[in-house]
């Protein structure tokens, strides 16, 4: 814009700008300083989310025709190599599994139960960092969530996952039968105020934060 109105008025780098168009860069630059303070801004949200990025994996598969996307997201669950991820058409060839850092592995599927939509790989890796499954924590409305997934394949080296950040919209019991085995389900249901079903989001980390963000 600036240069547009120098090349429009035959002003030179030296030359003085009106006081309108000098007021105006002068806001321009406030604005710009500000949303770089802002992004930079210590918030305990940047943590948790570049922690939980160290601990999605990118698996890659079968797809790509018919329009099936040949990649979904996983979640390591032990330090020797585990991952939780969906069962899914990706998984039907032996895949591939690239690290936060980069670093790409072979995978094998160890685990498996369909009418859970549940799989579990393993890569011969060790001393990673992992998400601990052994716990359960009470969900209530309103809690702060953030979503952890190789979202449209943005990342697909040593990119960190993409986040989404959400709220817990509500919680209700279903019983009923779900996914495409109709498997039984009776148990607490969880509605989120975030979009975290795009390609790529299968297997992806959701994670509550039970805290001041």
């Amino acid at each position: 814009m600036m240069i547009s109105y120098m090349q429009r008025h035959r002003l030179g780098w030296g030359d003085r700008l009106p006081v309108d168009t000098q007021i105006t860069r002068l806001i321009y630059v406030c604005l710009l300083s500000l949303t770089c303070s802002w992004i930079q801004a210590d918030s305990p949200i940047v943590g948790l989310a570049r922690d939980s990025q160290k601990r999605v994996v990118k698996i890659y598969g079968a797809g790509g025709i018919a329009g099936l996307e040949a990649y979904q997201s996983g979640f390591i669950v032990s330090p020797e190599g585990h991952i939780a991820t969906a069962w899914s058409y990706v998984l039907d060839v032996e895949p591939i599994v690239l690290l936060d850092d980069g670093r790409r592995y072979e995978a094998e599927i160890v685990g498996f139960e369909p009418a859970l939509e549940l799989a579990v790989l393993k890569i011969e890796a060790s001393d990673l960092p992992f998400f601990a499954i052994d716990e359960q924590l009470e969900v209530q409305w309103g809690d702060p969530v953030i979503a952890v997934s190789n979202l449209f394949n943005i990342a697909t080296g040593d990119e960190p996952a993409s986040v989404l950040q959400g709220t817990v919209a509500a919680v209700s019991n279903l019983n009923a039968r779900r996914g495409t085995l109709k498997t039984p389900y009776s148990g607490n249901v969880y509605i989120l105020d975030l979009i975290a079903n795009n390609p790529g989001a299968a297997g992806a980390l959701w994670w509550i934060q039970q805290a001041d963000w």
